[in-house]
């Protein structure tokens, strides 16, 4: 029995065989293209966070104010400026919506293994190192360039940044207070399994 040709001189399991690739093709880029959004998010998160807090160090620096930042769980960074005993919003900003201040269970937790040895990676906002019990959210940069808190210690902390769920998309932000000092960290894994953060 001769097999059933369309027009063209393909054969339907051709055909079949020739649409089947074209759906996987298509699925492993629809999942390629998830993965970098939400890299590229991820990214953007923890650069809004670094570049607020050096904005506002710099906002203090070259007006002669106090300027302070605000970070709010689950994803808001508010910045406002103190001048002559006014209070004025410079910027709020949100990060990213699949984006949160986030401490995932399973980044390295010990005053060693955590970013720059700030806290023990239990909070996700966790300013006031060594000055209180409670984790501070607010941070005031002063013109001398010096971060520090509402009672005028100098305010060292870290924010954690991470997709909620996703260990591996973990980021970090420090902050030394006495030089306002900002640093981003990004999780990564040894050859031997072991998290660290760079």
């Amino acid at each position: 029995m001769r097999k059933q040709r369309l027009e063209y001189g393909f054969s339907i399991m051709e055909l079949v065989v020739v649409l089947a690739i074209l759906v996987l093709c298509v699925g492993v880029a629809i999942l390629s293209v998830n993965q970098a959004v939400r890299s590229t998010h991820i990214q953007t998160a923890q650069q809004m966070a670094v570049m607020q807090l050096r904005a506002a160090r710099q906002l203090a620096i070259d007006q002669r104010v106090v300027a302070v930042v605000t970070f709010t769980a689950p994803r808001t960074i508010h910045t406002q400026m103190i001048k002559g005993g006014v209070t004025t919003t410079v910027v709020d900003l949100s990060l990213p919506s699949d984006i949160a201040f986030d401490a995932e269970a399973g980044i390295p937790n010990t005053a060693a293994t955590t970013p720059d040895g700030f806290g023990i990676g239990k909070n996700a906002i966790d300013f006031d190192q060594g000055f209180s019990a409670t984790p501070g959210t607010l941070v005031y940069f002063y013109p001398d360039g010096s971060a520090q808190d509402a009672s005028g210690n100098f305010n060292n902390g870290v924010v954690y940044i991470a997709v909620p769920g996703n260990l591996n998309s973990s980021r970090a932000v420090t902050l030394f207070g006495a030089t306002g000092r900002v640093r981003g960290w990004q999780l990564t894994s040894t050859s031997a399994g072991t998290l660290l953060w760079q």
